[in-house]
């Protein structure tokens, strides 16, 4: 009897974690939290954070076509899933190992000590890295006032009258990646590997303004006196290679790392091959639009949403048809409220039982979409409104 107990016990267990792998992969953190939450009333914490443990290195499924039907969780998506749940998001590049601040969770009595624990170590950690220097992709937005004004004033002065060196032609801006507001100006303006024209560096330098709100001013040197700061590489070895795959476009890189943060590169490429693909309507050119949509939905950053919006409102087919089904995998209200949009203009047939399924599937996983749908009925007057109802009634089509 002991025996029989213990394989349901264990086939319980497989299931569970098999759920959180999934979860993580889908970045569905509200589910990912309940289960754990679920699992810590049933047994207790430690438990569910063994669970964790084991479905960080468990496969989840990718959505039908957009990838192996299994994959490895990405590591800084699951970084950045985890950190989330602890309410530590934008913490993540700091120098401490996840297998560290789990081992602190396991330790804690309950999911709340465990994150009070957790966010006072990579509090800690992080002012010790910002002392030297490195504020590389950090987002202090949700953290005290103390390390958001102290972050502030690292990323100033780096930018502060930097200098950069000119040979003539083109502009040395190795030193200048390796600057946290830097970095987002030369990801802005697409910028590729350590060298930029003159017209990109003047880009640069409008969107450095318009993020600081204020006068941004480069010295521009014959010959550079400059090498790069060991201290302001990113300290966490995983964050060093995501910053070796931004300088580069390394997209495919970018993709199995697995980091929100790159999205803006992504997006970037994106749009550049949609206006390619618009005046040369090429397979080549599409297949890689088409590789461009997968890479959204392997990373499934919320920060994708926009971009898939507008490729499906293409007015080719071809390529609202996958944008749709990749925001069909986004489990966040806000690509419901692209789909309902869509499915409320849109007259073609063909991509309107797309956008239906898309939506269906959201659904099934994102129930709070509900309330959105019903909103939508209320308030809204179009010809496929009864689609609208068939999926709040959780009718097939």
């Amino acid at each position: 009897m002991d025996e029989s107990k213990n394989h349901a016990e264990h086939l319980k267990d497989i299931r569970t974690v098999k759920y959180l792998s999934q979860c993580i992969g889908d970045r569905r953190e509200k589910d990912l939290v309940d289960e754990l939450l679920k699992q810590e009333v049933s047994n207790e914490w430690h438990k569910s954070v063994s669970l964790l443990v084991e479905a960080i290195s468990s496969h989840y499924q990718v959505p039908p076509s957009f990838g192996k039907a299994k994959m490895n969780i990405e590591p800084l998506k699951i970084r950045e899933v985890i950190f989330s749940i602890f309410d530590c998001g934008g913490m993540e590049p700091v120098n401490l190992r996840l297998s560290s601040l789990l081992d602190l969770s396991k330790n804690c009595d309950s999911f709340i000590e465990s994150k009070k624990a957790i966010k006072t170590a990579i509090h800690n950690s992080s002012i010790s890295q910002l002392e030297l220097g490195d504020s590389l992709f950090f987002n202090y937005e949700y953290f005290q006032d103390s390390l958001r004004k102290k972050a502030e004033a690292i990323r100033r002065k780096q930018i502060d009258n930097y200098s950069i060196s000119f040979d003539g032609e083109k502009y040395d801006v190795s030193s200048l990646w390796y600057t946290e507001y830097g970095r987002q100006g030369l990801i802005e303006t697409g910028v590729r590997g350590f060298f930029a024209t003159h017209d990109e560096i003047m880009d640069v330098l409008q969107v450095l303004q318009l993020l600081l709100q204020e006068e941004v001013h480069f010295n521009f040197v014959d010959v550079s006196t400059l090498s790069r700061n060991e201290s302001a590489f990113p300290s966490h070895p995983l964050y060093t290679e995501l910053l070796e795959s931004m300088i580069m476009h390394d997209l495919e890189r970018i993709q199995a790392l697995g980091s929100s943060l790159g999205i803006g590169i992504i997006s970037y490429n994106t749009r550049a091959m949609y206006s390619e693909y618009q005046n040369n309507q090429s397979s080549h050119i599409y297949r890689m639009l088409l590789g461009m949509i997968q890479y959204h939905v392997r990373i499934r950053s919320i920060e994708s949403i926009s971009i898939l919006e507008e490729l499906i409102n293409s007015t080719s087919p071809r390529i609202a048809d996958p944008a749709i089904s990749a925001l069909g995998n986004f489990y966040h209200p806000s690509s419901a409220g692209a789909l309902i949009e869509y499915i409320c203009k849109t007259k073609d047939k063909f991509l309107l039982s797309s956008a239906y399924s898309a939506l269906k599937n959201l659904q099934t996983r994102t129930p709070e979409i509900d309330y959105i749908i019903q909103f939508s009925l209320d308030n809204c007057d179009c010809d496929n409104l009864h689609l609208l109802r068939k999926i709040r009634d959780k009718h097939d089509l």
